[in-house]
């Protein structure tokens, strides 16, 4: 499964290429009725065509993602800001940010943002993103990390964990339980599915009531800290995300 963050840059770099419409006609066509009149498919989606739509894209891709949750639905840039700022979710430049973060710029290095993008990736002197009503359409763009008319970045609060598949990194073995907690009662050893991605552990001829390090299983529900399997849940503190 795609982490949360890989899915929102990859929604975003598939819209590059989409140009603003002269009209309300064609706004699913990516280049079909060019023009600069501010009418595209993401101001109908939220609502509001024509007009600016940078941050309108934006949160359309978080839209698509599945993530709108994490920040504010808002044609206006500064309210934007404002936003991530009240929810302590806002980093200054001169931050590292990481990739779907959302970077404010100042085309005149002023204090108040006038465009928005989302950051796809990052290096050691730049910062690179996906900009929606960048010259009329959407585009890539990088800025030096020290560049001025950077205001900061809007950092959402992405959850720990994801539902996908998992390996268990407990030093022996790692409990499976009724509900998503430690007081909750163990699932007993004839319990546990004996399935290829379940180990029942034995030790010394002992057996043990829970799942054996790098053990793969598939988290299909998150709460918190802790992931349901097919047969209970377990503490994510004690495993690692799969990534291949």
């Amino acid at each position: 499964m795609i982490l949360v963050r890989d899915e929102i840059v990859k929604i975003a770099l598939n819209e590059v290429g989409y140009i603003e419409k002269a009209s309300d006609k064609d706004l699913d066509n990516k280049t079909a009725n060019p023009g600069t009149k501010d009418y595209t498919k993401y101001g109908k989606w939220f609502g509001s065509n024509p007009g600016p739509w940078c941050a309108k894209f934006i949160c359309w891709v978080y839209y698509k993602a599945g993530c709108l949750n994490l920040i504010k639905k808002t044609a206006g840039c500064s309210t934007m800001l404002s936003f991530f700022k009240r929810e302590k979710e806002f980093e200054p430049r001169g931050y590292k940010p990481e990739k779907a973060d959302i970077i404010f710029i100042n085309w005149n290095s002023k204090n108040t943002p006038d465009h928005v993008g989302i950051v796809t990736k990052v290096d050691q002197k730049y910062v690179y993103t996906v900009e929606g009503n960048r010259l009329n359409k959407v585009a890539e763009a990088k800025y030096l990390l020290t560049d001025t008319r950077i205001l900061g970045y809007g950092c959402p609060r992405f959850p720990k964990f994801e539902i996908g598949n998992y390996i268990v990194e407990a030093k022996v073995y790692l409990r499976v339980r009724e509900y998503p907690n430690f007081d909750a009662k163990t699932i007993k050893y004839e319990d546990l599915p004996c399935e290829n991605k379940l180990k029942n552990l034995e030790i010394s001829g002992k057996k043990y009531n829970g799942l054996v390090r790098d053990t793969i299983i598939d988290v299909n529900e998150i709460k918190d800290n802790w992931g349901k399997i097919d047969c209970g849940w377990v503490c994510l503190d004690y495993c690692k995300r799969k990534t291949d």
